[in-house]
């Protein structure tokens, strides 16, 4: 389980705010963070990676890694990491990069195959676009197989069949390794189809009252197999939904879904 409760004064453009967040979060949890530009979800992410202080607690598991006695830097707290700015070394290459982080090589190079990386191992993240950097921030965040996975906007610049590849393999590496995970996004489609929880920031405050909002989602039908499985097109975000077995829908017909958003 991982445990926050801090506290911390934040300057953003919008002007200044109060980050009082108060979470528990389970393991194995999917944690979407979402909320407003400027309500604090990033520097949240900082807290608890380590690269920001503030006052309060952050507890993993049975390990402290920040108290009022205690405060662990990021190389102690066994996370991963992908920025919004990607962070990559620039005189490293591609694979030097992932390496960096774990000397795994056949671990290394079944990540850029993966993300369709591995003609490029060999070139520098300047010779690559944004959203290769991206991939490329994604996969050396997994390459130590980290308990817990802090991900701030991580396929805002995919496109369509990389993204779909990438989320649908980051499902399964969350199950495999048992992986915490919490992820800062915008896109709902992209919220509704991984994440098992959903925390709402509003200027700096985490809150989970029992209040529900509604998000209406429209998908389309693109396929029904036997079993009343359907793969359904969720914005721009592939999924599958299990269809009652007296259903009337067929393919090309539009599915209307409501998931509850905590706040």
């Amino acid at each position: 389980m991982l445990e926050i409760d801090i506290k911390k004064n934040i300057d953003t453009i919008y002007g200044s705010i109060f980050l009082d967040v108060d979470l528990s979060i389970n393991k194995g949890d999917f944690v979407a963070i979402v909320g407003e530009s400027g309500s604090g979800k990033t520097t949240l992410l900082r807290v608890i990676a380590g690269l920001d202080k503030a006052d309060g607690k952050v507890i993993f598991g049975n390990q402290i890694w920040q108290d009022k006695q205690t405060f662990l830097p990021p190389s102690k707290r066994d996370i991963g990491f992908v920025f919004q700015d990607y962070a990559l070394f620039p005189n490293m290459t591609i694979l030097e990069n992932l390496l960096f982080a774990n000397d795994d090589i056949n671990f290394a190079k079944s990540l850029l195959e993966l993300s369709a990386l591995e003609n490029l191992a060999h070139k520098k993240p300047h010779q690559l676009s944004g959203g290769q950097q991206q991939r490329v921030s994604l996969c050396r965040a997994l390459m130590n197989k980290p308990k817990l996975l802090l991900l701030d906007e991580p396929f805002s610049a995919l496109n369509q069949s990389i993204k779909d590849k990438l989320q649908t393999a980051l499902v399964q590496f969350q199950k495999d390794f048992d992986t915490t995970i919490i992820m800062v996004s915008h896109n709902k489609s992209e919220i509704y189809t991984m994440a098992n929880k959903i925390i709402y920031i509003k200027n700096g405050k985490a809150q989970e009252s029992q209040k529900n909002i509604c998000h209406n989602l429209t998908a389309k039908i693109l396929k029904i197999d036997q079993t009343n499985l359907a793969t359904i097109l969720i914005g721009d975000i592939l999924s599958q939904k299990k269809l009652p077995d007296n259903h009337h829908y067929k393919i090309g017909d539009e599915l209307k879904l409501t998931f509850e958003l905590k706040v």
